[in-house]
């Protein structure tokens, strides 16, 4: 059984770490509590997963994973080939996790990252934990990371800064017993007040000559101080072996401005959950994010406006093909009190075969009056006048399609500097390329 399996490893995991690592008394209670969450939800044959295809894509994953993989064990060597070292410009700015482990680091002054374990950080992660409390729809995924809450790396910025930090996250395979073996990557973002920040993260493996099967399971807890501002491009491709659950919670204070970009293609299977509380008086936030499924995606916003004058705009592209299922699920909560607030969303569709589906569920659930909100769905087919009208100018059809890939992204990719653009663009295609050919098209 699935949840026996999982919960075997888990409580083996946490007995072992409880006994090396103890943690303060609020940190701990935290820590069980989100054990106990996950025992109940382990307890329900779903999983906490209501789509069937969805369920049965992770079953496989989650009865096998039993290697969990904690970012200070020494088991593995974490050196980076010497044939990636040597790629790393001295001129740009660049943090490199491998096997979940700090391997190269590179930043201006002002900007720090160092390990940690809970108990270092005991007193800002409660601090975030209270803040967040009671605005966190914690799923499957999110309550592995927290029930196993010991170690992690810590980023903090502090002052201005132009040139992007590259936060790569890199992965190779491994030989196990079991038949996936996982990462676990808990990353603690904090920019100070007045502070402005551009992140540009990454999750990509080395080879994908695979032997096992691989599940990456990423955390990351983003705060923002007053008057503090973050973009943030998240880019995620894997090989036809890897599967990605990636979770993160974000709190911004009084005036602060968040801006997220996520690129998402070439994995089989990923799971991608957001909470975001606008909790300051005038913060703003914009996410927006492009994907594309063969086998299964799913994209779980919450955003949660608390502070008077808030703003949040959500505007998501997916793509599916052949067999592929992708559900995305956003929803924006104004409380009471969040007088002022502006919150609008859109989600949009391409579905490239008639086997594939996708399932867009908008929500919005409003508190007070006083407020503008909007949200909007549609899934539709590439247009065939627009095909025919470019293969009539002496564009291929597989050309012919990526151009409209192309222009789908755009009003998405319009939104960022164009020298963000072309990167962005690049780094989606690639990951096309890496399932579909050179060519990169969904046409083979």
């Amino acid at each position: 059984m699935v949840s026996r399996a999982l919960l075997a490893s888990l409580e083996k995991l946490w007995q072992d770490w409880d006994d090396t690592y103890p943690l303060p008394r609020h940190l701990a209670e935290y820590r069980q509590q989100k054990r106990e969450q996950l025992r109940e939800l382990l307890q329900d044959k779903s999983l906490g997963i209501a789509n069937k295809h969805v369920r049965r894509s992770w079953q496989k994953v989650l009865q096998s994973a039993c290697f969990f993989y904690p970012p200070s064990s020494q088991n593995v060597d974490h050196k980076l080939p010497l044939s990636h070292d040597e790629s790393y410009s001295s001129d740009s700015f660049r943090v490199v996790f491998y096997h979940g482990r700090l391997v190269h680091c590179h930043l201006p002054a002002g900007i720090t990252v160092t390990p940690f374990t809970a108990q270092d950080m005991s007193g800002t992660l409660t601090d975030f934990h209270h803040n967040m409390s009671g605005y966190s729809d914690q799923g499957l995924f999110q309550l592995i990371s927290e029930s196993t809450l010991h170690h992690g790396y810590y980023l903090e910025v502090n002052g201005s800064f132009n040139q992007p930090i590259e936060l790569r996250h890199l992965y190779d395979s491994l030989t196990t017993n079991s038949k996936y073996y996982s990462y676990h990557p808990y990353l603690f973002v904090q920019v100070h007040d007045r502070s402005r920040v551009c992140l540009q993260e990454s999750h990509r493996e080395l080879s994908r000559d695979h032997i096992n099967m691989m599940w990456v399971n990423s955390h990351l807890k983003l705060a923002l101080g007053a008057s503090a501002q973050c973009e943030h491009t998240l880019m995620s491709h894997l090989s036809a072996g890897g599967h990605l659950s990636s979770s993160q919670s974000t709190y911004l204070q009084q005036n602060a401005s968040y801006k997220l970009l996520e690129l998402s293609s070439g994995i089989p299977c990923a799971e991608r959950n957001h909470h975001l509380l606008l909790a300051g008086r005038g913060s703003s936030a914009e996410l927006s994010g492009a994907y594309y499924s063969g086998d299964h995606y799913s994209q779980k916003n919450l955003v949660v406006h608390q502070g008077v004058a808030t703003s949040s705009q959500q505007i998501y592209k997916g793509m599916a093909y052949g067999d592929g299922f992708s559900l995305f699920d956003g929803k924006m909560h104004i409380l009471a009190g969040a007088v002022g607030s502006d919150a609008h969303l859109l989600s949009r569709g391409l579905i490239f075969d008639k086997t594939a589906r996708m399932i867009s569920i908008p929500e919005l659930v409003c508190g007070c009056d006083e407020v503008s909100a909007s949200h909007g769905a549609t899934v539709s087919e590439p247009d065939e006048e627009d095909l025919w009208y470019l293969c009539a100018r002496g564009l291929s059809y597989a050309q012919a399609y990526d151009m409209l890939i192309q222009g789908f992204l755009m009003d998405v990719l319009l939104k960022w500097p164009s020298i963000h653009q072309d990167v962005c663009y690049l780094e989606f295609h690639r990951g096309l390329k890496a399932v579909h050919g050179e060519s990169g098209t969904l046409l083979q």
